[in-house]
């Protein structure tokens, strides 16, 4: 689903899901965007939104999130 989603998202450069090895229970989402414009087109986006609500109601923690940018 995420790739139909996402495929419609010029800007989302990269998204990856990846789990901890320590813990199969941590889930990590990795994306790379094109630019904070698109980044921030896509936190108001309806389904992003839901899933913030949504998640609340199945996660044990908060969800962290970090805006990096790469070293190079």
């Amino acid at each position: 689903m995420y790739q139909r989603i996402l495929g419609k998202k010029k800007p989302c450069l990269q998204y990856d899901l990846h789990h901890s090895i320590q813990d199969p229970n941590v889930f990590i989402l990795h994306e790379v965007w094109k630019n904070k414009e698109g980044l921030d087109l896509h936190k108001e986006e309806l389904y992003f939104l839901k899933f913030n609500q949504v998640s609340e109601l199945f996660l044990e923690e908060k969800t962290t999130v970090f805006e990096t940018s790469r070293i190079k």
